[in-house]
This record gives structure tokens, C-alpha cells and sequence, in this order.
């Protein structure tokens, strides 16, 4: 029997929807897999090549990116993801196809400009680093502009096209460089922004972006300003929870100091935004489609398993980090950077895997609902504790401490947001996530069963154990879920069966 209320069809429907999600999440898995794995795998490779200060030159053009884009065309992005597929059915498409262009044109402006000051600030304004960077920042910022744009409207080759082309080929393409050209900064700033730029030519004739510019359409973007300003001003309160860290520490310290606690800060936000875009890429925009035709329950049901999809995901991802650091760190990191790596790694795992899970679940039924500045008040209040628990760390123990402060500050804004969730009337998954983390528990302690390992096959069986263990207590602990859904897999095949004409 069902409870009062509920429709006998609710358990069908949605395990059809989760059903759905991990089909678009399994088409999107190319482009958030091998992208990011390639950065992943770069990021660690450079420390073989690279000193700590051209380690810490480069970290900061990688930071100075995210800001460019924040500031040039994010408010812009966020809107289009929001809001292209209502735009598609009115009268106005023509108007925001040229629209769009010139915003992305005017942004070039800014990127080149920020280029400048990075380099100024870095000491290293040299003419081809300058070319270098400031093709890299432009290229890069349309990329991810048109790649949210196709995300929305689930053009998923396009979107791979936008993840992969930096990603995968650049990042390939910086060993070799490195080996028989270069290890000047400026040498993998080129290998990145190459592709990029041919990638964005292939992009663009795809979505059919327009080649001239006959009219602005104003109003549209007075109104992308008004859904979009919040926006904006949110990233760049996460770009600095992000990135502060890293002028506190050239603050108190240098820019090797940067470069030293930059492998392990980045390696363990990168692998948090891997796993996290894993299960996030199909859920907004499923999400925004049944919230556009009216039926608000499946929008919040399409966000809850979404959320679900993401905690399954990154809970273990965190906890498989803190098992693993020193072995994959001995393995794969070199010796210069080790020490600051053994310690930073793991909460900086664990701080990220905090604001994934506000920003890619909770916050997203504030985005269905348009209240972008309740999502500013959250990160305001993200950025003053992450920031204060950074500072009073360095100022009282240096840099583990300041990480250690950093994860203590994200604390507060995930409380916020969970209370936001629930007041736009999300279903908090409490259950769901419990059991993911008694499964969590259960590969944990397989893990520890193991003796002391070391070398590629230690770290090679630590992890096959824990994911063996992790699935075989989630097939367990989710068993009626999984069966749902296989039933609903059945019933759908069998009705479309039962619709075909026989011959």
C-alpha cells in the first residue's frame, strides 16, 4: 500500500527518473572522465619538470583563468544554461544568437586585460607569455561559455568537444614539449591554448554562431544582468575560497611556497570537480526541463537524485583520498613537493567535496526557482569563514593549518544552504545519504584489513579493494532501488514493445 496522498505510480516514476539520469550521465562520462583525468595526470607529471616558482607561475595563470572567465562571461553563461531552452521556443532566438555573440566578443576585453595584470603581478610579462596567456584566457572562456550552452540544451557531442579539447589533447601535448623544447611556463601555456582555439572554431560552426552582428538585443540582457549579477558575484566569492589560499601563503611566504602547497590544494579540488561534474552534468538540465513545462515535484525528484547520484559518488571519493594520499603521493608526485602534498591532499579533498555538494545539490533547486541572491548571502558567508579559518591557520601554524582552516570555514555555508533547500521545499535524500555512508564505512575498513602496501601495486590494490567493497555494500544497501529499476527498465521496454505495429 501507498501512504495517503501519494499516487500508485509514484515509486515507477521515479525510478524512471533516476533511470534517465544515469543514462545522461553515462553519455556525458567521456567528456567529465578523460578530460579531467588528463588534467589530473598532467598536474602531477609537472612536477617532474617544473621548479616550485614556475609551479606557482603557473598556478596562478590556471587561478587568473577562473577569474577571467567569472568576470567576463559567467553572468552571461549561467543565464543562457538557465534560460536557452525557453528562449529556443520564442520569437526572440535570432535576437540572443547575435546577442550572445557580441557579449562573447566584448568579453575578449576583459580577458586580455586581466592577462596583463597576472603577468604584471607574477613578474613575468614577457611578450610571448603574454600572447600565450591571453589566447589561452579568450579561448578558454568562449569554450566553456558555448560548452554550458550546449549542456543545456543536451547537445552532448558539442559539450565534449568544449571538455576535451584542452584538456585532453593540450595536456598530452605538454610532455613531449616539455621533454625536447621547453620547461618555461609559456611553453605549456601554448600546448593548452592551441587546441583550445582550433576546438573553438569546430564549436562554433556547430551551434551555427552567427559571423556578424546586426542588433543587441538590450532587454535580454538587462535581464540576464538581473538573474546573472548574483551569480557572478557567488563565483567570485568561490573563486576566492578557492584561490585565496594562495596569496595568504605567498603573503607569509613566497611564490615557491605557492607553488609547493599548489600541487596538493589543486589535485584534490581538481578530483573533487571530476567526480563532482560526473554527477552533476545531466542533472540541472533535466531539471530545468520538467521545472519549464510546470511539474515542480519532478524538477525537486530530478535534483534529489541527482543529489544522491553526487553524494554516492563523491563521499566515497573523499574517504578513498585520505586511504590512498601517501602511497599515491610517493608514487606519482615528485620528491620536492612531497612533504606539503602528504598533508594537504586530503583536506583539501574534503573541502572541496563540501562545496561540490552545495553548489552542484543543494543550491540547485535555488537556481529552478530563480532566487540567485540567496545564493549570494550563502557564499558571502562562505567566503568571510573560509578566508578567516585560512588566515588564523597560516598565522597560527602554516600551511597545513591554513588548509585546516579552510575546510572548517565551508562548514557554516553548507548549513545555509541546507536550510535553503529545504524551504524551497527540496526532499533532503537523509535516508539515501546515510546508507551511502554506512557503505562508505564498509570500504573503509576493507581497506584497512589489507597489510602496509606501497609502490604502484600497493595503491593498485587499495583502491580495487575499495571499490569492490564500496559496490558490494551499495548493491546491498540499495537493493529495492535497484530492483525499481530495473522493473521500470522492463515496463517501459515492454509498453514500447506493446506500441510497435507488427509487420
Amino acid at each position: 500500500m501507498h501512504p495517503a496522498g501519494e499516487p500508485a505510480y509514484a515509486g515507477f516514476e521515479e525510478s524512471h527518473l533516476s533511470m534517465l539520469l544515469i543514462r545522461q550521465t553515462l553519455l556525458y562520462l567521456p567528456a567529465q572522465l578523460l578530460g579531467p583525468l588528463c588534467q589530473f595526470a598532467a598536474a602531477v607529471g609537472w612536477t617532474h619538470y617544473l621548479a616550485p616558482a614556475d609551479y606557482g607561475v603557473l598556478a596562478y595563470i590556471m587561478a587568473a583563468q577562473d577569474l577571467t572567465l567569472i568576470l567576463s562571461l559567467q553572468w552571461w553563461s549561467m543565464f543562457t544554461a538557465r534560460f536557452v531552452r525557453r528562449l529556443e521556443l520564442s520569437g526572440s532566438w535570432e535576437d540572443f544568437r547575435q546577442t550572445d555573440f557580441a557579449i562573447v566578443l566584448a568579453a575578449t576585453l576583459v580577458q586580455v586585460m586581466i592577462a596583463v595584470l597576472v603577468l604584471e603581478w607574477t613578474n613575468m610579462l614577457n611578450p610571448s607569455l603574454l600572447c600565450a596567456t591571453a589566447l589561452f584566457f579568450v579561448t578558454r572562456g568562449a569554450l566553456v561559455h558555448y560548452g554550458e550552452r550546449a549542456r543545456a540544451t543536451e547537445r552532448i557531442l558539442v559539450y565534449s568537444i568544449t571538455q576535451m579539447a584542452s584538456a585532453v589533447v593540450g595536456s598530452l601535448l605538454t610532455f613531449p614539449v616539455l621533454l625536447y623544447v621547453s620547461t618555461r611556463p609559456e611553453a605549456l601555456v601554448w600546448c593548452l591554448a592551441v587546441p583550445q582555439a582550433i576546438a573553438l572554431i569546430v564549436v562554433a560552426r556547430m551551434l551555427g554562431v552567427p559571423t556578424r552582428i546586426f542588433r543587441v538585443d538590450r532587454d535580454l540582457i538587462a535581464s540576464a544582468l538581473r538573474y546573472g549579477m548574483p551569480l557572478l558575484l557567488s563565483w567570485l566569492c568561490g573563486w576566492i575560497c578557492v584561490n585565496g589560499i594562495r596569496f595568504v601563503v605567498e603573503r607569509w611566504e613566497d611564490l615557491a611556497a605557492v607553488g609547493l602547497v599548489s600541487v596538493g590544494w589543486g589535485l584534490g579540488i581538481r578530483l573533487a570537480s571530476v567526480v563532482s561534474m560526473l554527477g552533476a552534468s545531466a542533472g540541472l538540465p533535466r531539471a530545468i526541463l520538467h521545472f519549464e513545462s510546470g511539474d515542480v515535484d519532478a524538477a525537486h525528484a530530478q535534483v534529489s537524485n541527482a543529489g544522491v547520484l553526487l553524494v554516492g559518488l563523491l563521499a566515497p571519493a573523499a574517504a578513498g583520498v585520505f586511504m590512498v594520499a601517501p602511497q599515491f603521493t610517493d608514487v606519482f608526485v615528485s620528491e620536492n613537493f612531497r612533504a606539503v602534498t602528504y598533508l594537504v591532499l586530503p583536506i583539501a579533498m574534503l573541502t572541496a567535496v563540501i562545496r561540490s555538494i552545495r553548489s552542484h545539490f543543494l543550491d540547485q533547486v535555488t537556481v529552478l526557482h530563480e532566487r540567485t541572491m540567496v545564493i549570494l548571502a550563502i557564499n558571502v558567508v562562505d567566503v568571510v569563514s573560509g578566508m578567516v579559518g585560512c588566515i588564523a591557520g597560516m598565522a597560527l601554524g602554516g600551511l597545513y593549518w591554513a588548509v585546516l582552516g579552510s575546510l572548517l570555514g565551508a562548514v557554516p555555508s553548507l548549513c545555509l544552504s541546507v536550510v535553503s533547500a529545504r524551504h524551497f521545499g527540496l526532499r533532503l535524500p537523509v535516508k539515501e545519504i546515510l546508507r551511502i555512508l554506512l557503505a562508505v564505512g564498509a570500504m573503509v575498513g576493507g581497506m584497512r584489513l589489507l597489510p602496509p602496501l606501497s609502490g604502484v601495486g600497493g595503491l593498485a590494490a587499495l583502491i580495487l579493494t575499495g571499490g569492490v567493497v564500496y559496490g558490494l555494500a551499495m548493491s546491498a544497501l540499495f537493493f529495492r532501488e535497484i530492483r525499481a529499476s530495473a522493473a521500470s527498465r522492463s515496463s517501459v521496454s515492454s509498453a514500447k514493445g506493446a506500441a510497435t505495429p507488427l509487420s
